[in-house]
């Protein structure tokens, strides 16, 4: 399942997803700050005509929340995605594990990719259970009947209620923590030792018979700063074993403790 080749470029629709949460997460925040600003004053005043506001500004408030909430759990589902993509063959990966739930996803797919374990008690994973069980109320809308138990329902109500505003206030922080887990590396990595893979890779990029290569890759889009050693050596690994050199040249081993190619 493991990428055999480098992409040198992919195609996709581009629905912009980014920008839509961003805009999301700013029309939340200045829906809950006037919706806090007009419930404060209904309690100084109490006064009965300021109610149809009140009224309006819960419902532009949750309608901004279903907007984040929606567009929150879209930018996680693409952003483990497009991590997996870069790991892993995209086809195999939508056969066998395109389906997964979006949480199995965040916690399967980096150990695979990168061998990452990351704890399901981690509070960023936590997060975004709660943000996918107010999404999923969304989705999947039930109403509380109010009999035979008027009081349940009305306590399932107010749990729901809170669950979605909590999850939409912390929309923002919860999907910033989850993207962090995907570029934070436990290993790290030396700019030294970092270089030293760097310019061996490249020389192999020169050394491919027929290569369409270009003889230079910079920038962090083609060796991250942030891959951990396991991930470079995978690299130099698949590298050796996908290509012939030219001239039957012998590389150099790998060594797992310098975390760089050294001569036999």
């Amino acid at each position: 399942m493991k990428r055999k080749l480098f992409s040198l470029g992919h195609v996709e629709v581009a629905y912009g997803l980014s920008n839509v949460f961003v805009r999301a997460v700013k029309e939340f925040e200045e829906a809950d700050a006037a919706k806090l600003k007009i419930d404060a004053e209904y309690e100084r005043s109490k006064a009965a005509e300021l109610m149809p506001r009140t009224f309006d500004a819960m419902a532009q408030r949750n309608e901004a929340g279903v907007v984040l909430l929606m567009s929150a759990v879209a930018v996680l589902e693409d952003a483990i995605n497009q991590y997996a993509y870069t790991f892993l063959d995209p086809d195999s990966f939508e056969e066998h594990l395109g389906n997964l739930r979006l949480l199995t996803k965040w916690l399967l797919l980096p150990r695979l990719c990168q061998n990452k374990e990351i704890p399901e008690g981690h509070p960023a994973i936590n997060s975004m259970r709660e943000l996918i069980k107010a999404r999923n109320a969304i989705v999947h809308h039930k109403r509380k009947d109010m009999l035979p138990n008027f009081k349940r329902a009305q306590e399932k109500t107010t749990t729901e209620v809170d669950r979605f505003l909590a999850a939409s206030r912390n929309a923002k922080h919860t999907v910033e923590e989850l993207v962090k887990l995907l570029t934070d590396s436990t290993v790290k990595y030396s700019s030294q030792q970092l270089e030293t893979a760097r310019k061996y890779i490249n020389s192999l990029l020169i050394a491919w018979e027929g290569s369409f290569y270009p003889t230079q890759f910079t920038g962090d889009d083609w060796l991250q700063h942030r891959f951990d050693a396991k991930t470079v050596q995978g690299l130099y690994d698949d590298l050796i074993a996908d290509f012939r050199l030219k001239d039957g040249n012998k590389p150099p081993r790998w060594d797992s403790e310098k975390n760089e190619p050294v001569s036999s």
